[in-house]
């Protein structure tokens, strides 16, 4: 028997017969796609079984719907197997009364979700609801070259238990594929000339499909390469356009569109989008399109109606990241609200608070177009949820869906955060080096929290995959049982007990101790709900870091809080906690003996008061020899600045540190001290002292 072959289900045949057309399909509603375009039932998928004849196949690429112009004739067999999730699925073509092409896959279907795995990649899709002697399949292609995937094909097919549907019967299904934007006609329609048998294979055709096949791969590299090329492009081309999406162009708005390239059935996901395309383009309000980095960090935000963590947030995953770590990052905002002055306002808040992060290219806000979201008023309730629950889940995972698929093409891995976390000093480079010390590489996610989706690490080429498992059962259920369900597609047999499915899910999200991230905020993003979650593997976060530093006289003018004192603080038994300073005010430490120090570093703030910095403050040194200061600070080429009293300004507070080296030049010093230049609004905390000897 020749069956069905292809991406998925076809190349469908691939030598010419004759040219059939179809008479013209009406272009049907919104509400005509809504009623039209329905999963097959769970309780029908048992009618997908037995022989099925090709009547009609459409795709929405050119060489593959080329290809599908040169057939004549395709069947396909689905089988049953003693598990009820796994299928033998049958394929091949007719070329000339020759069958060329002929495989069989096994074929998975839970909840009516396809996935068949050839290898030249992997297809995923749908049986979609049809007439009683009709099977209709919806699938994405992913067309792989050396293991690496290369293309997306999106399919679309009209199988009938015998050669000849009647007119009435494939009107309707015409319709859906043309809801689902496949472009009409069908460019392959069965004729019905071709008889069924086994007639011996010919090798000048079938060397003729391989030089083909060949061909085609060649073309696929190309097509891989000059899409790379138009990635950079478009990152360019964001650089010009003030990164905001109502300046672009409308060539690059279709080639920024989220999930039409990525995920081409989000139309099927969220029918709304038909005929709104640009629901799927990012607002990007603040961002400089960094790419190539190691690290990508996601944080969705919305409007809260009490307090915000936003800000602090940010501020502990910047506060000791070093220049290195801050090249090979990326932090996004996500917005997920479509008033725009809301999202416009928390870019300037964090264009205020994170200026030079901002132009860097470190830090992106990003919302969701205007029509992204579809109609909330038509959910089910379900699980005992609240109608506001079950939005509220329901949005939540299109907000991560849209998210991961914005950061897939930024870097390598990609963490889920939230708005109202704290992070542990280091984190960046201990996740860097858990992953790197895993000794296999079969894992799916990490885990450094044990709360929720905080602290989850994906590899960024498998979040399409996991975003269009979220947008499938966006409605049905909350987005960690989601990702628990993926868990279970991947590893368990479902012929065994639970014991073993938790034991092979257990293989593919491997934990990290202690935690690197705490929950910290008190009230929800869901109104009205208190979220008092704490991470008991975080422990407790350092809030100084101590060192051995030289001999030496403290003084201040700052009046410090409590026991929070300089001499306790310099001695690294803890931080320095003063009142607001104003201009004028001082830290100094005098050391008995002139003290060759050869470097120094001073952190302002800490994870829990990130805020208390010093601004505008100089650190200076008093060299032991007056004549030192005359040579480096008088002349005409003066090499520093100088100060009264002696000092000679070496170094100042950026984003709350002041770290550098002291030149042999200067030395031997008889002091140093941090000097503050203008009134402050806010108390300042001095974390680490560090005077290097």
């Amino acid at each position: 028997m020749c069956a069905a072959s292809g991406y998925g289900v076809a190349l469908l045949a691939l030598l010419a017969a004759g040219v059939v057309t179809a008479a013209p399909t009406e272009t049907p509603t919104e509400e005509d796609c809504d009623r039209l375009v329905k999963l097959l039932p769970a309780d029908k998928l048992s009618t997908v079984f037995g022989e099925w004849f090709l009547i009609e196949g459409y795709s929405d690429d050119k060489g593959f719907a080329e290809k599908l112009r040169m057939g004549n004739s395709s069947k396909l067999e689905l089988q049953a197997t003693s598990s009820d999730k796994n299928v033998i699925y049958k394929e091949g073509n007719m070329i000339d009364d020759t069958c060329v092409y002929f495989s069989i896959h096994n074929m998975t279907v839970i909840e009516n979700t396809i996935q068949i795995t050839r290898d030249d990649g992997i297809s995923r899709g749908h049986f979609l609801h049809a007439c009683p002697d009709c099977l209709v399949m919806h699938l994405s292609n992913i067309i792989n070259m050396a293991g690496v995937p290369i293309r997306m094909v999106r399919s679309f097919y009209i199988f009938g238990k015998t050669d000849k549907l009647q007119e009435s019967e494939l009107e309707p299904i015409r319709k859906q594929a043309k809801c689902l934007k496949f472009p009409q006609p069908a460019p392959f329609i069965y004729d019905g000339a071709t008889g069924e048998g086994e007639p011996p294979h010919h090798p000048e055709i079938v060397h003729l499909y391989e030089r083909l096949l060949a061909v085609e791969t060649r073309g696929e590299l190309v097509s891989r390469e000059l899409t790379s090329v138009l990635v950079n492009l478009r990152n360019l081309t964001r650089l010009r356009i003030n990164n905001t999406s109502s300046n672009i162009p409308g060539l690059l708005k279709r080639n920024l569109s989220l999930f039409s390239s990525r995920l081409p059935n989000t139309y099927l996901y969220l029918p709304h989008l038909r005929d709104n395309p640009d629901g799927l383009i990012p607002h990007v309000v603040v961002g400089q399109g960094r790419t190539g980095v190691s690290l990508v960090l996601g944080i969705p935000t919305v409007k809260r109606q009490k307090q915000s963590y936003l800000v602090s947030t940010l501020n502990s995953l910047l506060f000791d990241l070093s220049p290195s770590e801050r090249n090979d990052t990326v932090i996004i905002v996500f917005v997920a609200e479509t008033d725009i002055e809301q999202v416009n306002s928390v870019g300037a808040l964090i264009k205020k608070n994170f200026p030079k992060d901002v132009h860097s290219g470190l830090l992106e806000v990003v919302s969701p177009s205007h029509d992204f979201y579809p109609n909330f008023s038509r959910l089910r309730e379900t699980f005992g949820d609240s109608k506001e629950r079950v939005r509220w889940r329901t949005k939540q995972n299109l907000d991560y869906s849209f998210l991961m698929l914005y950061a897939q093409a930024k870097g390598t891995y990609y963490v889920q955060l939230e708005d109202d976390i704290v992070a542990k000093p280091g984190y960046s480079q201990a996740m860097k080096t858990y992953v790197r010390s895993l000794a296999s590489d079969d894992w799916m996610f990490l885990e450094f929290s044990q709360l929720g989706f905080i602290g989850k690490m994906f590899r960024t080429r498998d979040l399409p995959m996991i975003a269009e498992f979220f947008l499938m059962f966006h409605r049905d259920k909350p987005i960690d049982w989601l990702l628990d369900h993926i868990l279970w597609v991947k590893a368990c047999n479902p012929e065994k007990d639970v014991n073993d499915c938790n034991k092979q899910k257990g293989l593919l999200k491997l934990r990290y101790k202690p935690s690197l991230f705490q929950h910290v905020g008190l009230h929800s993003s869901l109104p009205g709900k208190l979220q008092k979650l704490k991470d008991k593997d975080f422990g407790k976060a350092p809030l100084f870091t101590a060192h051995s530093n030289p001999p030496a006289e403290l003084s201040s003018s700052l009046e410090h809080y409590q026991q929070h004192t300089l001499e306790r603080a310099y001695r690294g038994e803890d931080f320095f906690w003063g009142l607001a300073p104003v201009a004028g005010d001082f830290i100094r430490f005098n050391f008995p003996e002139p003290c060759k120090a050869t470097g120094y570093r001073f952190r302002s703030g800490n994870l829990e008061t990130n805020g208390d910095r010093f601004y505008n403050t100089t650190v200076e040194v008093l060299p032991s020899d007056g004549s030192v200061r005359d040579v480096l600070v008088g002349g005409q080429s003066p090499q520093y600045k100088g100060s009264h009293d002696g000092f000679i300004v070496i170094g100042s507070f950026v984003d709350g540190l002041a770290e550098g080296e002291i030149h042999t030049h200067i030395q031997p010093i008889s002091a140093m001290r941090l000097l503050v230049h203008s009134n402050s609004d806010v108390w300042v905390l001095l974390s680490e002292i560090f005077i290097k000897v």
